[in-house]
């Protein structure tokens, strides 16, 4: 169990199946800035061999560079900057930065019972909620970062494969502050912003568990979403230098979404706690379990969602729709075309309808506020046997989130009306064309989109034309598009897993999206390709291990990338890495790093005003007077961008909250507790009382703050 100050060995030494004994196995690391109470030292898990492995919350989590004014630096802080090529002397009002990248907080630690000693595996970390090993024996962790203060960083929250040595990104890197830090992209990101992902577990069959949902689901992970009520599916690949994922939203809840578990029978358990976000109704709130079970095998589960362009005329494309379903769906979806709901914008989501939730911060409030339109759906056709539902939409305008609202889905032959089917597509990914060798000769570009058609309604492009097709992929290495579109197929087009077999040229392109920072991409093939870019054509050469490597140096404006194979034997595998500036480590390109060749450019959106705030004429200098004068000594308690006391929770956060929750929380400040600053009744062994927080706790001693911010 992890806890307050300690990591501890709970015992239950006679058998009647409660805890009756504790062993701390580790503790002593320094307290936090701010009085985060019982938040401390999270997510424990442990490996094959016994070693002990959990997280340690970042010294401040909203002021993360411990920025300090000269004045207010303790003797013990002077002399750690003088340690630190930082002078503590100067202008009085200057900052100064007290981060240690060396400390152990904001990291995730392994504890050895061989050798009893702490060491630090990972930096960068925020807040860790949940730490779990895959049967590859891969470590991840969920952390609550979405620091929305701090430049370059990430405003979402994460699930992070963690590799030894690695920094994790928060605080971000700061031109100032940090300016030479390198960081890990969290594998998943979950968006938009302020869903606080918490507790996961691995769908991985083993003693004690089963598997929960359809076989296809096996090894991915089930991640709970506190914030907003959700649970999501991530689907990971690992490929040779690390994961790919991709999240799919498969639940929303009316309370907040904690964590989840997978029983032996298979059924998914999740916990939730009561109230609102952020705390919930404090630690005496009634919470609930639910149990989630997987009952028609037979039902047809979708596998994904993606836009393709049907045809191109110069500047002008037009695209469908598609939606491929692991198991047959009933021909009398047809009949609900004029039901179905296409919607897109920036924050645009699957069954946006369900969410009650909502976290009280601006952003939020903004994202509300972002426009939501929506696009025709014009007709819908079944193909590939009835598990293709291709969907003829009005032309794709913005390369935004799109949620799909599908009703009348039900196996053949089911009674009833079937059920409605949400979920979403981007517009990331590539595409692909092939040509057989010899060519046959070139058709004219404007008979291609029609072949193209008849051959998807045929399964097979070979039939219409021999030797050429077109389509989208997911991601362009095709090993990854496999595990994304299982089990539907190889690929989303049918007729790729058949026609590319045979010799000849496969083609696949993409619009590079990649961090400013990258340096380099390497693509890897098992047969001899050539890397093209505007201007520039770099062909593969053969490696010591046997495979084709080409490496394109950025940046190269625009970023525009395509990539041409001449293959002999079939399809070749291509894996797709990048480096960054100052650092050689290749990192596997996501899904969000090809955007499709036609996607729009998005034109700027005008910035969304919100309505006047329920409080108008305010004074900043009068406000700080107040704060940290002695007419309210609102500082004794409470801490603004490093200044104040530490006793009560820091508000430095409140620029992100929207200025009705504040009220509220002046006007009923019991309505939602933060479980940091619960108040504990002492009564001590003379018959006195005291009250106050704990700040921290061990077997021999418990720290009490008062009001008065004295510690006892």
């Amino acid at each position: 169990v992890s806890s307050h100050g300690k990591i501890s060995l709970l015992r239950d030494t006679n058998g009647d199946g409660k805890a009756d004994k504790e062993e701390i196995i580790a503790s002593g690391w320094p307290s936090t800035d701010v009085a985060s109470g019982g938040v401390d030292a999270t997510a424990v898990t442990l490996d094959k061999d016994g070693n002990i492995y959990f997280g340690l919350l970042v010294a401040d989590y909203s002021n993360p560079y411990r920025l300090r004014k000269r004045k207010d630096l303790k003797p013990e802080e002077k002399i750690w900057l003088a340690g630190h090529d930082q002078s503590a002397e100067g202008d009085p009002e200057e900052e100064v930065s007290l981060y240690d990248i060396n400390s152990v907080r904001g990291t995730i630690q392994k504890w050895s019972p061989k050798t009893k000693a702490l060491e630090t595996i990972a930096t960068g970390i925020r807040v860790p909620y949940a730490l779990a090993f895959n049967r590859n024996g891969d470590l991840f962790v969920t952390d609550q970062e979405g620091e929305t203060w701090c430049p370059n960083g990430n405003p979402l929250d994460e699930l992070n494969h963690i590799i030894p040595g690695h920094n994790y990104g928060f605080p971000p890197r700061h031109e100032k502050w940090l300016p030479n830090l390198v960081s890990d992209p969290p594998v998943v990101a979950f968006g938009p912003q302020h869903q606080s992902s918490c507790g996961f577990v691995f769908n991985e069959p083993k003693k004690g568990q089963g598997l929960f949902g359809p076989k296809w689901w096996e090894g991915d992970a089930f991640v709970a979403g506190e914030s907003r009520g959700k649970i999501w599916r991530v689907k990971l690949v690992k490929t040779p230098h690390g994961y790919v994922g991709k999240e799919y939203i498969i639940a929303r809840l009316s309370m907040l979404t904690t964590d989840v578990a997978i029983s032996p029978k298979g059924d998914l358990y999740v916990a939730c706690h009561s109230g609102l976000p952020d705390w919930g109704t404090g630690p005496k709130g009634e919470g609930k379990i639910f149990k989630i079970s997987y009952t028609d095998p037979k039902a047809p589960q979708p596998v994904a969602a993606w836009p393709q362009w049907t045809s191109r005329y110069s500047n002008s494309i037009t695209t469908d729709v598609r939606v491929a379903f692991a198991q047959p769906v009933d021909a009398s979806i047809t009949n609900f075309t004029a039901d179905i709901r296409l919607e897109y914008g920036e924050f645009v989501g699957a069954g946006d309808r369900f969410e009650l939730l909502k976290p009280p911060y601006v952003a939020v409030k903004r994202q509300e506020a972002s426009p939501r339109q929506f696009l025709k759906v014009r007709a819908a056709r079944l193909e590939n046997h009835g598990r293709l539902l291709v969907l003829d939409t009005e032309p794709i305008v913005r390369a935004v989130p799109h949620a799909l609202m599908i009703p009348g889905v039900k196996a053949p032959g089911q009674p009833g009306a079937g059920v409605t089917v949400d979920l979403e597509f981007d517009l990331f990914g590539a595409e692909t064309f092939f040509q057989t060798r010899p060519p046959l000769g070139q058709l004219p570009a404007a008979v291609l989109p029609l072949a193209v058609k008849v051959a998807d309604q045929l399964g097979s492009l070979e039939t219409v034309i021999p030797h050429m097709g077109s389509g989208y992929l997911p991601h362009p290495d095709l090993a990854i598009t496999e595990s994304l579109m299982q089990p539907f197929g190889r690929t989303p087009q049918p007729w790729l897993d058949s026609v590319s077999r045979k010799p000849g040229q496969l083609r696949r392109s993409a619009r590079l999206n990649l961090p400013a920072e990258a340096a380099t991409v390497r693509v890897r093939g098992s047969e001899r390709f050539s890397l093209d870019a505007i201007n520039t054509s770099q062909p593969a050469t053969q490696a010591m291990d046997g495979l084709f490597v080409a490496e394109l140096s950025l940046p190269i404006a625009p970023r525009d990338l395509r990539f041409s194979l001449q293959t002999d034997t079939g399809n070749p595998a291509l894996g797709f890495t990048y480096t960054l500036k100052g650092d050689a480590t290749e990192r596997p390109m996501a899904r969000q790093h090809f955007l499709l060749d036609w996607a729009p450019t998005n034109a700027p959106l005008e910035i969304v005003t919100l309505p006047t705030p329920l409080l108008t004429g305010g004074d900043y200098e009068q406000g700080r007077e107040l704060f940290f004068g002695d007419r309210l000594k609102c500082a004794t308690c409470h801490r603004l961008r490093g200044e104040g006391g530490a006793i009560g929770p820091d508000l430095s956060n409140l620029v992100s909250r929207d200025a009705a929750s504040v009220l509220r929380d002046i006007k009923e400040p019991s309505a939602s507790i933060n479980p940091d600053y619960v108040a504990y009744n002492i009564a001590l062994h003379n018959g006195s009382e005291m009250t106050g927080f704990i700040r921290s706790q061990d077997a021999d001693s418990l720290h009490l703050v008062a009001a008065d911010g004295k510690e006892t």
